[in-house]
């Protein structure tokens, strides 16, 4: 009799705590999806925001923009260049406001582009204001290249020129969109000459666009080849002598810009590396969700992100003129996951994201004052 009842007690006891345990698992469950709730409705402002928060967060990036009146620029004009390039980025890097002012227009201009590629051909598979925050953000972080206005203008005629070549898409008969896109990044390659490397990004854009044609091909080299004979016939014609030919392969010059950099830059960019291996992660596990049409954009973006980078860290004179066409590859790497994927993790992403580059301003503007 007693072993039943201690039995008995057993059982009930056994019975209760389990009662416990499941109520305790199930309070913490609906806790943790409370919190996950919470955290998802957070950062879904900031994807979808309302106009007035839309306003407030770019007015938040023009402070940090102008915050570039109080840092060093490390920026150099050479004095001895004395083409019309040369003498723009001069009368920019002297007249530091007006070179802000116009650098925060076009880039605001740039910004929407970046909006408007997204719409109209769904990149990230549906509207969200993060490439454009990222971008803009991005931009007003790296104040060393706010003298450098002709790089925004060149990097406007780049995106123009996307709109083009992402309308060919299973279109071999497209001439007019590949001479348009070639068109544009030969006029930009002009002012920046190393640009021009960006042509073989349209071929592998055909070919990822099932595009690829010997008619495209031929109009894009078309493209490259017009506006570059009407520069070297006008410039003939001015300067017979020739001699400005000798500095076009100045601009080519190799090297690895990046080992002189100050130690808190060298930081920023291995954390922003970091994060664009993880932002590469999450973007590669939502492909099989997408279309072909859209794999195809995105695969193309991971190019132009990975020629930007190269390009900035080969071409020892032209770094910061290649960080603004960085920023659109990385915003755009970025914001992909992070809008689509429903998950605390990715919300760290972005909040360690905003505080790197906040933190990388006020250690400039603490190492670096003007």
């Amino acid at each position: 009799m007693v072993c039943y009842e201690f039995c008995t007690f057993v059982l009930k006891f056994e019975v209760e705590s389990r009662k416990t345990k499941d109520l305790i698992h199930l309070t913490l469950d609906l806790r943790l999806s409370t919190l996950d709730k919470k955290v998802k409705l957070e950062l879904r402002r900031y994807i979808v925001p309302t106009i007035p928060m839309a306003v407030m967060l770019m007015l938040a990036v023009a402070l940090v923009w102008f915050s570039d009146l109080f840092i060093q620029n490390s920026i150099r004009p050479d004095l001895n260049d004395k083409t019309f390039l040369s003498e723009i980025n001069r009368f920019f890097a002297v007249n530091l406001v007006l070179s802000n002012i116009v650098s925060l227009l076009i880039t605001a201009l740039n910004a929407f582009f970046i909006g408007q590629l997204n719409n109209k051909y769904t990149i990230i598979r549906t509207r969200s204001f993060l490439p454009i925050l990222f971008f803009v953000l991005l931009m007003a972080t790296w104040h060393e290249t706010h003298t450098i206005v002709v790089s925004h203008l060149a990097l406007s005629l780049v995106l123009l020129s996307l709109f083009a070549i992402f309308g060919v898409y299973r279109n071999r008969n497209a001439s007019e969109q590949a001479f348009l896109s070639s068109f544009l990044i030969a006029v930009a390659s002009i002012f920046i000459e190393p640009l021009v490397l960006y042509i073989p990004l349209i071929w592998i854009g055909l070919a990822l666009f099932y595009s690829l044609s010997f008619r495209n091909l031929l109009a894009t080299i078309v493209g490259l080849l017009t506006p570059w004979i009407l520069y070297l016939s006008v410039r003939f014609y001015l300067q017979p002598d020739l001699l400005w030919l000798l500095s076009l392969p100045e601009s080519f010059e190799l090297g690895v810009s990046v080992l002189g950099r100050p130690l808190n830059e060298l930081i920023y960019m291995g954390i922003l590396f970091v994060l664009s291996i993880i932002g590469f992660v999450g973007l590669s596990s939502n492909l099989n969700q997408d279309s072909m049409q859209t794999c195809g954009l995105i695969n193309f973006n991971s190019w132009f992100l990975a020629l930007s980078f190269i390009y900035s860290m080969i071409f020892v004179k032209q770094f910061f003129v290649f960080l603004p066409f960085v920023g659109v590859g990385l915003a755009i790497l970025l914001a992909h996951p992070l809008t689509l994927k429903k998950s605390i993790f990715f919300t760290y992403i972005f909040l360690i994201f905003i505080f790197v580059n906040i933190v990388f301003v006020v250690s400039n503007l603490i190492l670096n004052p003007r």
